[in-house]
Order: C-alpha cells, then sequence, then structure tokens
C-alpha cells in the first residue's frame, strides 16, 4: 500500500516539498517499535543525515491517526487508510522527498485442524485486498 507523509493543517507546515530535515522539526509519530516499517523510517531519516529524532510510537494506526489529526507531529501512513481525514482536511498530504517506501501487510495465524477460522479469515482477507487493489488500479472507488 502506497504511503504519504501526512500532518495536521494545524501545524501549519509549507504548501512545497519539503525535506526529511523539515519534517524532523516536528515529532514523527511511527509505528510499533521494532517493527519493519520502524525500521525503514530510521534507516530513511539516518541515511538523511537525521540521527536520534523524536518519535512517539504506536501499534495502533488509530492512534497514529488521531495524535497526528491533533497535531502532535507528522506520519509516514498507508494512503488508503487516511481517505476520510484527507477529504475531511484534518490531515493534509505533505510532498516529501524521498518518499515513504510502501507498506506490505502480512496474516500471520497458527495453522492448525483445530484452528480453521483463522486460515479462512486469512484467505478472506487476502481476496478483499487483491480486489481492492484491482479496484484503485482501475480507478474505482470504494
Amino acid at each position: 500500500f502506497a504511503c504519504t507523509w501526512l500532518a495536521s493543517p494545524k501545524l501549519g507546515l509549507p504548501d512545497r516539498p519539503l525535506t526529511l530535515a523539515e519534517l524532523a522539526d516536528h515529532p514523527i509519530l511511527a509505528y510499533s517499535k521494532d517493527s519493519v516499517p520502524q525500521h525503514r523510517l530510521l534507516r530513511q531519516l539516518a541515511d538523511a543525515g537525521i540521527e536520534d529524532p523524536t518519535t512517539y510510537n504506536s501499534n495502533s494506526l488509530a492512534t497514529i491517526i488521531r495524535l497526528a489529526q491533533d497535531g502532535i507531529g507528522v506520519t509516514p501512513m498507508p494512503t488508503v487508510i487516511v481517505r476520510q481525514q484527507l477529504a475531511a482536511g484534518t490531515l493534509v498530504a505533505l510532498d516529501v522527498s524521498p518518499a515513504f517506501p510502501p507498506l506490505s501487510f502480512h496474516a500471520v495465524y497458527y495453522d492448525h485442524p483445530d484452528n480453521l477460522i483463522s486460515a479462512v479469515v486469512a484467505q478472506i482477507a487476502q481476496e478483499v485486498a487483491h480486489s481492492f487493489s484491482l479496484a484503485q488500479t482501475d480507478g474505482a472507488s470504494w
């Protein structure tokens, strides 16, 4: 899923291309510690010469979105997850270079004959995600 750097309009960030260094002047609302997205974020910042940025981590995307809307900081987030906030203007997309890399989501479950529901739910989620991706490619909206 493609990602976009986001912020609340309350932060008053300029409407022009921004660098990672400019973003790092604000707290960065990030994913769970030791997660793949968190490691990617820290690598991107380190590659840009930004060491020890202020980050607030959460394993809840809803919490990160709410903190961003409240103007606590900036965040890279899958664009599809924040369509409503972007449409409502409670979050704005930032033009940042380099862009945050797309995210992949995985379903992990215990594969055991006594636990069939997990496999079925994972399969349904995969089918829905695939259909959604095709709809986005075709320009359809959900």
